[in-house]
C-alpha cells in the first residue's frame, strides 16, 4: 500500500506542473533504452540473500499517449528488458524482469514530459544450470523525463523499482527480487 501511495503522489505533482498546450507527445511511440540496475534477492528457506551492483540492462518500450486536458496526458507502455540479478560466489542464479504494463501519467511542458508510471512486472526465476525455472510477478513504480529533440526523436531519463516474487509451485525455494534501475533511452514518435 505504501507503494501505491508514492504512485498516487508522484501522479499528482505531474498533474501540478505548468501545463503547455496540446504538443507533440500525443500519439504512438516506440524505443530502446539502456538500464543500470540494482538488485537484492531474497530466497524463503534458504540461507541466500544477495545484493548485485550496476548490471546493465538493454531493453525495448512501446506506448500510446493521449491527451486528456490542457497539458496533461494519460498513455500505456509495454516494456521489454532484460534485468539480470546476477549471482554470488557460491551459486549462480538470476531473477529477469522480462516485461512491464504501465499506465503513465504526464504533464507536457513543452519539449520536456514529466511523468509517473506504476504497473504489473512479470519476470523469471532461474539457477543457472538447474532443470528448471520459477516464474514470477509484482509491480513495478517509476518516475522519468523525456525530451524531444526533433519532431519525432526523444531522449528519456527515469528511475524505477519493481519487486516481484515467484508464483511458480515447481521452483522450489520462493524467490523475491527488488530492482531499482536508473534507465536512458531514446524513442521515435509516430
Amino acid at each position: 500500500m505504501k507503494h501505491l501511495s508514492f504512485a498516487f503522489a508522484a501522479a499528482l505533482a505531474c498533474l501540478a506542473a505548468p501545463a503547455a498546450a496540446d504538443g507533440h507527445w500525443g500519439g504512438a511511440y516506440v524505443g530502446f533504452s539502456v538500464s543500470s540496475t540494482q538488485s537484492n534477492t531474497t530466497w524463503s528457506g534458504l540461507p541466500f540473500d544477495w545484493s548485485t551492483d550496476d548490471s546493465m540492462a538493454p531493453g525495448l518500450f512501446a506506448g500510446y499517449n493521449v491527451y486528456v486536458g490542457d497539458g496533461f496526458l494519460v498513455g500505456g507502455e509495454v516494456t521489454f528488458t532484460n534485468q539480470d540479478t546476477g549471482s554470488n560466489p557460491t551459486i549462480a542464479y538470476g531473477a529477469v524482469i522480462d516485461t512491464t504494463i504501465r499506465v503513465r501519467v504526464g504533464a507536457d511542458m513543452g519539449d520536456a514530459l514529466v511523468y509517473a508510471a506504476a504497473g504489473y512486472a512479470m519476470g523469471e526465476f532461474d539457477i543457472f544450470g538447474a532443470p528448471f525455472t520459477g516464474d514470477g510477478d509484482g509491480y513495478v513504480l517509476a518516475v522519468g523525463l523525456d525530451y524531444m529533440l526533433t519532431e519525432n526523436l526523444s531522449l528519456r531519463a527515469e528511475f524505477s523499482q519493481s519487486h516481484i516474487e515467484s508464483d511458480d509451485p515447481a521452483f522450489p525455494p520462493a524467490m523475491e527480487a527488488d530492482i531499482q534501475a536508473l534507465t536512458l533511452g531514446a524513442a521515435f514518435h509516430f
